[in-house]
This record gives C-alpha cells, sequence and structure tokens, in this order.
C-alpha cells in the first residue's frame, strides 16, 4: 500500500487509541495468502494476554476488509469500540479501493511513457524504466524482468531495479528450478516467501533475502516476451491479487508495445528490402546495358583509328573507366542484395561473398582462408574497411596482374586483424601511382594501422598487407 494509506490508517489508530485510552491499538488487513499487514502501531498476539486483547472485524460494502486490535482502554466500551470499528472498516475500505485507484492509474501513465519511449526509436531499451516503475508502483524491494534466451529452459534478466540489481543484472538462471515457471512457461504466481516453493524458489533469492514476491508473464502476442519477478524484503507486507492485476496489465500493455514496434521494424525492413531490390534490378537491366553499349561504341571508335593516334589512348582510358565503373555498379547491386540493417558476427560470410563476387572479374576464384575468431573479434565498422580493402585490392589484381593464382588471407587476434593477399601475376610497376592503393593506405592509417603493396620475394607476382590494431 502506499505511504499515504499508511498514514492515514496510522493516523486512525492513534486517534482511536488517544480517545479510549488503550495502551496498544493497531489496524491489521488480511492479505491474500492469509498473512496479517499492520498499520500504525503494531503488536503480536503473544505480547499481550488474551483476555485483554479485543479483536473487532472490520466490514464495508464489500464485507470483511481487516481487523481491529485493541488494548481494552480506561474509557472504552463495548459501544464505542463497535462504533470506531464501524468507522473503521468504512475508512479502511475507502482507503483500499482509493489506493487501488491510484496504483492503477500509475501504471497506466507509467505504460504511456513507456510506448512513447518505444515508439521514439532513440535506441534506449524500455525495460530498465519498466522495472524501474513497476518497483515504484508497488512499493518493491527488487524487481527483475526476465526473457527467454535460445535455450528454452534458460532466462536472463535483462533489466533489475532495487536490492541486488547489480548483481541479478545479466544474470541467468533455470526455470525448472524456478518459482512461477512450469514447462517452458510464465505463469502468473503469488508467493508468501521466495524461499518456500519448494522444490521450486523465486531466482532472485539467490542474492537478495527476500519474503513476499510475486512473478507474473509479459504476454505479448500469444505468447509470454518475458517475465516480471517482484519481491519484498522479509517482514514486510504480502503482495495482493489486484497488486498482480495492477501490475499484469501494465506488463501486457508494455509487451503490446513492444510487438507493435517489432511488427513495424518488420514492416520498414521489408520495404526496405523492396526498394533495394528494385533499385538493384534497375541498375543491372539499364544502367550496366548502357555502360556497357557505350563501351562498345568507344572500343568500335578506337578501333577505326589509325596507329599513333593520339586520341587512341585517351579512348583506351575511357574504356576502362567504364569496365572500373560497371564493376563498381556490380559492387554496389551485390550490396543492395545484402541483408537490411546492422550486421554482427557475419565477417566470414561477407568476405567470402566479396571474393566469390570477384570471380568473372578475374577470371578464377581466389583462395580465402581465416584464422583466429574472426566473427566474433571484427566489428561492423571493421569489417566495412576489411570488405572495401578486399575488394579495391582484388580489382588492382584484375586491372594490372593478369594473375593465375590469388590468395587471400585473414586473421584476427584479440589486439589485430590482419589481411594478407598475394597473386602470381605480372607484378607491380612501382612508377605508376594508383588511387586504389592510396585509398588502402589512408584506411589503415585513419584506424592507427599498416599498410604495404609490393613484389613477392619468393616468386613472381605481388603481396599486399594491411593491418589494423582491434585494441
Amino acid at each position: 500500500m502506499t505511504s499515504a494509506l499508511s498514514e492515514t490508517l496510522s493516523e486512525f489508530v492513534r486517534g482511536a487509541a488517544h480517545v479510549t485510552e488503550s495502551e496498544f491499538c493497531a489496524i491489521g488487513v488480511t492479505g491474500p495468502l492469509g498473512e496479517l499487514s499492520h498499520f500504525g502501531r503494531t503488536m503480536t498476539r503473544t505480547t499481550v494476554p488474551a483476555r485483554t486483547l479485543l479483536s473487532i472485524p472490520l466490514t464495508g460494502r464489500s464485507g470483511k476488509v481487516g481487523t481491529l486490535f485493541a488494548v481494552q482502554g480506561t474509557r472504552g466500551d463495548d459501544s464505542s469500540w463497535s462504533s470506531l470499528a464501524s468507522m473503521a472498516g468504512s475508512a479502511l475500505e475507502t482507503a483500499i479501493l482509493l489506493d487501488v485507484m491510484q496504483r492503477k492509474e500509475r501504471a497506466s501513465s507509467a505504460a504511456l511513457e513507456i510506448a512513447a519511449l518505444i515508439s521514439s526509436e532513440d535506441g534506449r531499451d524500455p525495460l530498465p524504466l519498466f522495472s524501474q516503475r513497476v518497483l515504484e508502483i508497488l512499493d518493491a524491494d527488487a524487481v527483475n524482468v526476465a526473457v527467454p534466451t535460445a535455450d528454452p529452459e534458460v532466462w536472463i534478466v535483462t533489466a533489475a531495479s532495487g536490492l541486488g540489481s547489480d548483481i541479478l543484472a545479466a544474470s541467468s538462471f533455470d526455470i525448472s528450478t524456478a518459482a512461477g515457471f512450469d514447462n517452458d512457461d510464465c505463469r502468473a504466481a503469488l508467493l508468501t516467501d521466495a524461499r518456500d516453493e519448494s522444490p521450486r524458489t523465486l531466482h532472485m533469492a539467490t542474492a537478495v533475502e527476500l519474503g513476499p514476491s510475486m512473478v507474473l508473464p509479459m504476454m505479448g502476442s500469444g505468447r509470454p516476451r518475458g517475465a516480471v519477478i517482484v519481491g519484498r524484503a522479509r517482514g514486510r507486507p504480502g503482495f495482493t491479487a489486484v497488486d498482480l492485476a495492477t501490475v499484469g496489465v501494465f506488463a501486457n500493455r508494455v509487451a503490446a508495445a513492444l510487438d507493435a514496434a517489432d511488427a513495424r521494424s518488420a514492416r520498414e525492413r521489408a520495404a526496405t528490402a523492396e526498394d533495394r531490390e528494385r533499385i538493384a534490378r534497375d541498375l543491372h537491366d539499364h544502367v550496366i546495358q548502357r555502360l556497357f553499349g557505350a563501351g562498345l561504341s568507344v572500343e568500335s571508335i578506337e578501333l577505326g583509328m589509325d596507329d599513333g593516334d593520339p586520341h587512341a589512348a585517351r579512348l583506351d582510358r575511357v574504356v576502362i573507366d567504364v569496365n572500373d565503373t560497371i564493376r563498381q555498379i556490380r559492387s554496389a547491386i551485390f550490396d543492395l542484395h545484402g541483408p537490411v540493417g546492422p550486421s554482427t558476427g557475419n565477417a566470414r560470410a561477407q568476405l567470402s561473398a566479396v571474393s566469390a563476387e570477384s570471380s568473372e572479374q578475374l577470371g578464377l576464384r581466389p583462395s580465402l582462408t581465416f584464422s583466429g575468431p574472426v566473427d566474433a573479434l571484427i566489428s561492423d565498422a571493421v569489417l566495412a574497411d576489411l570488405v572495401a580493402v578486399v575488394r579495391e585490392s582484388l580489382a588492382n589484381v584484375s586491372r594490372h596482374a593478369s594473375a593465375g593464382r590469388v590468395e587471400i588471407a585473414v586473421r584476427a587476434t584479440p589486439s589485430h586483424v590482419e589481411l594478407e593477399l598475394t597473386d602470381d601475376g605480372m607484378g607491380m610497376d612501382t612508377s605508376v601511382r594508383r588511387s586504389g592503393l592510396a585509398n588502402l593506405d589512408t584506411r589503415a592509417q585513419a584506424r592507427r594501422g599498416t599498410f604495404s603493396a609490393g613484389p613477392r620475394t619468393d616468386k613472381a607476382g605481388t603481396v599486399i598487407r594491411w593491418s589494423i590494431p582491434l585494441t
């Protein structure tokens, strides 16, 4: 219950004790599982002789709402206590209804707040805010939000607020032994004690000493997106069915907002994929064909020129540039056919695809080898540079080397990523400055790395080395 409700009841029992000159007066509310929650001055039955303790039921319009406990005072008689009990019953019922209404309003406002955060698409995870709001609304001591993993038996805590949050955040637990879970699923449950649901216990009880607790699912589109686990310290009042229902509605609204965001993202990805497919098709069917036709026209003009014509060399340069442009457009088409959105852990796949893509230009398929956990160590940003370096290196081989074999080696360690590309072609003309190789050097320097390109020492051909630190 809220502190305002607790203070109201405390004021009532203090007033009743003053009027009757009673040494002890308290109001107890019967919880959902039979436990008593006391407000104001409290005392257990064993500390007061039974013959001096009054126990008067408190009733409202809906029936019994609690019990008034008191020691007979010097002024009070039975009729006085009956009148006080009648007033207390009505006041308690009204206070409880007001408390429930306020909690529901706070939960509704919090749901709107989190839905706005989800819709804003600013990249912030909404679940930490959700767990904090649950903690506040229920006056709880600890809240965890857990979600399923690839292993159906294991769930992981993605947000934690209150006691033990530093320990429980990002922790995982086996749901086969966790209270509130059954048959790989989360079930709504009220617990009197986090450790008393043998053989199942609340996973938070491993890090925090908790008493009353509850578990409930975050229901999405017919399936739980996660679970909300809430606990209070030992000795504190238990949760009620109303608490369970209030947070249940809150959790489901958040789950629905997350589902809607997922659906919106899926639609946007589908639309983007369609646009990319259309652009790729237009580039292939129209732009490349027109460039190819233009290149053939220029070549035919060049063939009709006299030997030694000064314009022939310029036309030859135009043909080379057109062919380079066609290759770059084909590379762009390949990228457009790739995955929509950020990619992680796919360095092997992307570099293999780039290698395969170059086969047409080279007239052969390069040999590609990997050493070390490249997928785990190479970030998206580094991978973008690495892909560009491989493409440009292979383009240089296709233009100048006339190679019969090309080998690519990618090595990744926790401290560095290294690329070595070798060919058995004619070797490099060091008198010619190539902008492509300058770009490779620029990329390496931007990442505090090194770049070199030169003749092989063991046989004919060229070796390109590109290395950058990962730390």
